[in-house]
This record gives structure tokens, C-alpha cells and sequence, in this order.
């Protein structure tokens, strides 16, 4: 995949913020989690500019993936001290919030981050994501109409809590 060596860095820092754990205890990637995302989209024909798969990571960028970092940092204060399947919901609904909120299309298809939930985890899902939308509405209008400032401020904040 072609990404920048600073959005790799970028991805590897918000690793490394919130590690997350499998029921079999290896270690979770959202970075990997971004990438699988994004080619599923693209093979399913949902992004229009028919790229090739290398260049079609549409939503990785790092203006992103620090909007991502400004989520997922509420989303581990609210999460600190669930259970680790509640956790990786609740990064799936940061996740969407994100890609919903400033990806390139106006809504995404939600059933590549659950392909074989239960209908208990999707009603789970969708309400930390109005959750989270509530609680992050005022902060994500923020990022957008005072983006210079918020994206260096979260930027250097998501590099130095590595």
C-alpha cells in the first residue's frame, strides 16, 4: 500500500496508543484494521475513482487518521475499564464515527467492521456511536473550522503519547 512514511507513523502511534488485545491475547492492530477497511471498500466498487488497490486508501491520510486519534482518545477514556470485546466495539464505532464524519463518501457500509454480529452487538454498536457522536459533535466541528491549530495540537499530542 502506498502511504507516506508519515501517516505510517502516524498509524504506528495510534497503535500503540490503544493497544488492543484478540480473546487469544495477540495484539490487535488498527492501523491493520484501517488497511483491511479501506481495501474492502475498495474491491467492493464503494469509493467511484476506480484506482488501483496501492493508491485507493482514501480515508488513510494524516489529517485522518489524527481526527481518528481525537475519537479514539474519548473512546479509551470511556472504555478503561471494559472488557476487551467491549473495547474493540467501541473502536469499531470510533472507527465508523470517523470515516462517516470525514471520509469520502456521505455514510459507509457498516458490515465490514461486523461481519458476523449478533443483533444484541450491533444495537451495542450503534449506541456508542450516537454516544460518541453526542460527545464529540462540539470537538470534531471544531477540528473542521480550526483545523490548522487542533491538527498540529493532536498531531504532537498522539506523537508524544506513543
Amino acid at each position: 500500500m502506498n502511504i507516506s512514511v508519515e501517516c505510517n507513523k502516524l498509524l504506528k502511534c495510534l497503535n500503540n496508543f490503544f493497544p488492543l488485545e484478540t480473546d487469544d491475547g495477540k495484539l490487535l492492530r488498527i492501523s491493520g484494521k484501517l488497511k483491511n477497511l479501506e481495501k474492502k471498500l475498495y474491491l467492493i466498487g464503494w469509493y467511484e475513482n476506480k484506482r488501483s488497490v496501492d493508491d485507493s486508501m482514501w480515508f488513510i491520510n494524516e489529517s485522518n487518521i489524527v481526527f481518528l486519534y481525537m475519537i479514539l482518545r474519548e473512546v479509551k477514556k470511556l472504555t478503561n475499564n471494559s472488557s476487551i470485546g467491549y473495547k474493540k466495539l467501541a473502536v469499531s464505532a470510533g472507527i465508523y464515527l470517523a470515516y462517516s464524519y470525514v471520509g469520502a463518501e456521505i455514510s459507509y457500509p457498516f458490515k465490514f467492521l461486523f461481519e458476523h454480529a449478533t443483533d444484541i452487538v450491533r444495537e451495542k454498536f450503534w449506541d456508542i456511536c450516537i454516544n460518541l457522536g453526542l460527545k464529540m459533535s462540539e470537538d470534531m466541528l471544531k477540528y473542521n473550522t480550526n483545523y490548522d491549530t487542533m491538527y498540529h495540537e493532536l498531531r504532537i499530542e498522539l506523537i508524544q503519547n506513543e
